[in-house]
């Protein structure tokens, strides 16, 4: 496992040879399938081969289109035709916007006015897909707008994975860690925590509710990678559930998280689930301060593609190491 654990409140795709399909989500467009051919910008620089290739494995690839999905008229200008917005507490929407933190493409902002979360923004793989979700490849581009932590201080911003239930968030008893039947998430943040470059660097760390975590409080997973304040980070994770057998959970679900071509965290015996029906329900963006606050601050995200299924071989990698 890589990265630094501590409980704190507050590889290779699979070899099948199957088929390939690539969704665009914009407005009036949010199910259109793209022919094999289509190009995005998910692998504009990391491509070998054709999506169509008889060697590629069974995956379906999403592309969120902020600029395709803009609407003024709309509440969120249009967000809503591209994501799941729910559990909405900040005083300002989020939404898509343009010209901010600079010039050129339409992008998401997520504004902190009077609460310590924005809402929930996020894909939702039970109502766009059949069958259970149980691997996702995603890649994000995310920017902090010069955010400043307080000692100690901690920032979540995208929820990797999530399957809604009891047991996926706001635990403080024994019975609140998941038992495979009720929920799980997996969370990505960055800390004012052990060795960094405040206030122009804060570590990464993954936030996450699982079987077999020891305090009703989920890990926080600290890492020794940086994410980088008031610029555009390069952010991508892969998840792969567990397996079950005979009613019992498999230690073997996997989590990788990369931030600008660096693997920062590597962790490959999870359980999140003994049952059917507990796949990867949605992911996306969201953003939630604890101990120190954020009024007033705007953080960016843009350019999120997903992949269900596994990771593409045509992809080159980020550093293994």
């Amino acid at each position: 496992m890589r990265g630094k654990q501590s409980d704190v409140s507050g590889d290779e795709p699979r070899g099948d040879t199957r088929r390939t399909k690539r969704r665009t989500l914009g407005r009036r467009s949010y199910l259109s399938l793209l022919g094999a051919t289509a190009t995005g910008a998910l692998f504009s620089s990391a491509v070998r081969g054709e999506a169509g290739d008889p060697k590629a494995t069974d995956l379906e690839f999403i592309d969120i289109d902020y600029g395709g999905s803009y609407d003024a008229s709309s509440r969120y200008n249009g967000l809503e035709d591209v994501y799941r917005v729910w559990n909405h507490r900040s005083g300002a929407d989020p939404e898509i916007t343009a010209g901010q933190p600079e010039p050129g493409d339409r992008c998401l902002a997520h504004h902190f006015q009077g609460n310590q979360m924005t809402a929930n923004t996020v894909y939702s793989f039970d109502a766009n897909h059949g069958g259970v979700v149980d691997e996702t490849y995603q890649r994000f581009r995310f920017h902090p707008n010069g955010m400043t932590l307080a000692d100690r201080g901690t920032f979540r911003f995208f929820w990797a994975g999530l399957r809604n239930g009891p047991t996926s968030s706001g635990g403080t008893t024994q019975e609140d860690i998941p038992n495979g039947k009720d929920g799980w998430s997996v969370r990505l943040g960055y800390a004012r925590r052990g060795s960094h470059n405040h206030p122009d660097e804060y570590p990464l760390f993954v936030y996450v509710y699982h079987m077999d975590q020891v305090n009703p409080v989920p890990e926080l997973n600290v890492t020794e990678t940086d994410v980088r304040m008031n610029e555009w980070n390069d952010i991508r994770c892969h998840q792969v559930l567990n397996t079950v057998e005979g009613g019992q959970a498999n230690a073997d679900g996997e989590i990788r998280v990369w931030v600008n071509g660096e693997l920062a965290f590597e962790r490959t015996d999870y359980r999140w689930t003994s049952v059917p029906g507990q796949g990867i329900e949605e992911a996306g963006p969201y953003g939630y301060w604890w101990g120190s606050n954020q009024n007033g601050e705007t953080v960016y995200f843009d350019d999120h593609h997903i992949v269900v299924g596994g990771i593409p071989e045509n992809i080159v990698p980020p550093t293994q190491s």
